[in-house]
C-alpha cells in the first residue's frame, strides 16, 4: 500500500429497512469502539461517532430506509475500520437496492476556490469514465446526475477563477437542491465560502469542518473491498488534484493513462479493482479493451 494522506473523510451507507435500529446499533457496537446515535433524518456535522438515521430516498417501497453515517476518519486505519463495520452490517443482513447509494465525503478545508476549480475541472474530464465503473442505475440516477453536460465550451482553456465563477454551485439549500444531486457535490464547500464572504448569515453548517466534496455516484454497498477502495480512490484523487493545474480543455479523457494520471491512480490494488469494475459495468467495448490491457502485476 502506498502512503495514504491524512485527509479527513466520512461515508454514508444507504440501505433498505430490513433490520430495526437496535440490531444495526448492536452490530456497530460489536465492531467499533465509537458510540452510535440514532435519529430521524438530520444533517451530520463534525462527528466523532456513528450516526444511524432515516432516509426517504432508499426505502425500497417503504417510506424510509436507513442511512449509516461513519465518524470522521483519517488515515488507512480508519479506512479499514469503517470498511470492516460496513462488512459486518452486510453480514448481519442489511441490504441495498437500486435506490441506495454509497457516498464519500472528503475534506477540502485547505483548498482555495482556485484549487476547487481545478478539482472540478479535472472531474469533468474523468467523469464519463468514472461512471463506466458503476451499474447503469447509478450512472442515470436523478440523485447523482453528471456535471459535464452543463459545462461549455469544452474546448476552452479556462482560467481557474473564471471557471469557478461560472460553474461552482450557486444553490446553498439543504433540500431540493439540484446542485447537490450530482456525481461530485461541492455545495458544502461553497456554503462555507459564502458565509466567510458574508453572502449568507451564519448557521450550523458554516464552519470549516463542512468544507467537503461529496462523491455520490457509487451504488449502495456493504462490501469491505468496495468501501475500502472507494475511500482510497477518492481521497487520493482529491489529494493529487492539489498539485495539478487547470487542464487545457474540458474534453473527456482519451486514454487510460491520462485517466489514471488525472485521478492520481498509482496503487496496483486500487487500480485493478477499479479496472475490474469498468470491465463489469461498462457498455463500451472500446473502453473495456483499453482497460483490459492496462491491468498491473501485483506479484
Amino acid at each position: 500500500m502506498i502512503d495514504f494522506p491524512k485527509r479527513n473523510f466520512g461515508v454514508e451507507l444507504e440501505s433498505h429497512p430490513v433490520l430495526d435500529s437496535g440490531v444495526i446499533v448492536g452490530v456497530i457496537k460489536n465492531n467499533s469502539s465509537k458510540r452510535v446515535i440514532v435519529t430521524g433524518w438530520k444533517q451530520t456535522h463534525n462527528n466523532n461517532h456513528w450516526h444511524l438515521k432515516t432516509d426517504s430516498t432508499c426505502g425500497g417501497g417503504e417510506k424510509n430506509g436507513w442511512e449509516v453515517v461513519s465518524y470522521k476518519g483519517s488515515g488507512l486505519d480508519d479506512v479499514l475500520h469503517i470498511a470492516n463495520v460496513a462488512s459486518a452490517l452486510g453480514n448481519a443482513g442489511l441490504k441495498c437496492g437500486n435506490d441506495c447509494g454509497f457516498h464519500v465525503h472528503v475534506d477540502i478545508s485547505d483548498f482555495t476556490p482556485d484549487m476547487a476549480a481545478v478539482l472540478l475541472a479535472i472531474w469533468i474530464k474523468v467523469e464519463r469514465l468514472m461512471l463506466e465503473s458503476v451499474p447503469r442505475h447509478r450512472s442515470y440516477n436523478r440523485h447523482c446526475k453528471p456535471i459535464r453536460n452543463k459545462i461549455h465550451p469544452k474546448e476552452k482553456a479556462f482560467d481557474s477563477s473564471e471557471f469557478w465563477n461560472l460553474f461552482s454551485p450557486k444553490n446553498f439549500s439543504i433540500h431540493s437542491n439540484g446542485d447537490k444531486k450530482v456525481t461530485m457535490n461541492l455545495v458544502n464547500y461553497v456554503t462555507c465560502l459564502a458565509y466567510e464572504q458574508k453572502i449568507i448569515s451564519e448557521n450550523f453548517y458554516c464552519d470549516s469542518s463542512r468544507k467537503t466534496v461529496e462523491f455520490r455516484f457509487p451504488e449502495g454497498t456493504f462490501s469491505f473491498v468496495d468501501v475500502k477502495n472507494w475511500i482510497l480512490l477518492f481521497v487520493q484523487f482529491v489529494e493529487g488534484s492539489k498539485s495539478k493545474n487547470m487542464p487545457e480543455n474540458l474534453y473527456s479523457v482519451r486514454s487510460v493513462d491520462e485517466f489514471c494520471s488525472l485521478i492520481n491512480l498509482s496503487d496496483c490494488d486500487v487500480k485493478n479493482w477499479l479496472f475490474s469494475r469498468i470491465l463489469l459495468n461498462s457498455d463500451s467495448k472500446k473502453w473495456k479493451n483499453f482497460f483490459q490491457k492496462k491491468f498491473c502485476d501485483t506479484k
